[in-house]
């Protein structure tokens, strides 16, 4: 009996980024990881990333129900089509004043709503510090950002568990 051909599956990937800078130094960062998945140095990996820029603030009042459903403001539920398709995540994470940046904590906050479209899922966290003379004022190398999202996960289950092949 001849082997079964193995159906190669194309793993998608999405980047948000915490920047809504259009040339930002994160958003730059998705670009290059984007670029490195399409080169075809990495096959069967579909990498996009989505515009968190145009949503509107969090606020549940604007959420709605439709025959049971909840339903969201346009601009959340075309990102939200976009995580629902995702087999992954990866976030860039710039840090605003020790934590993470507003745009992403909202992206996070319209993502996580029920269904939450960040379970069962792999994510990774990457980020730049972009001002080094902020090390010896600060004392933490610009990692506040970045731990804060790993340590406030409990929209995103096992984020900080899960490794990544490589």
């Amino acid at each position: 009996m001849a082997a079964a051909a193995a159906v190669a599956r194309t793993v998608k990937i999405v980047g948000i980024s915490g920047s809504l800078r259009k040339n930002g130094v994160n958003g730059n960062l998705l670009k290059s990881i984007g670029a490195g998945c399409t080169s075809g140095a990495i096959s069967g990996v579909d990498f996009k990333i989505i515009d968190v820029g145009k949503m509107p603030l969090y606020n549940s009042d604007l959420e709605s129900q439709v025959d049971g459903k909840i339903v969201f403001p346009a601009e959340v539920e075309a990102v939200r089509a976009e995580l629902a398709q995702a087999d992954a995540f990866i976030f860039a994470c710039p840090e605003y004043n020790y934590s993470i940046s507003p745009a992403l904590k909202n992206a996070i906050d319209w993502g996580s709503r029920t269904p939450n479209l960040f379970n069962d899922k792999a994510g990774g966290i990457v980020g730049k510090l972009i001002y080094p003379i902020s090390v010896p004022l600060s004392g933490h190398l610009g990692r506040e950002g970045t731990f804060r999202l790993i340590s406030r996960n409990s929209f995103y289950d096992h984020l900080s568990a899960r490794g990544c092949a490589g």
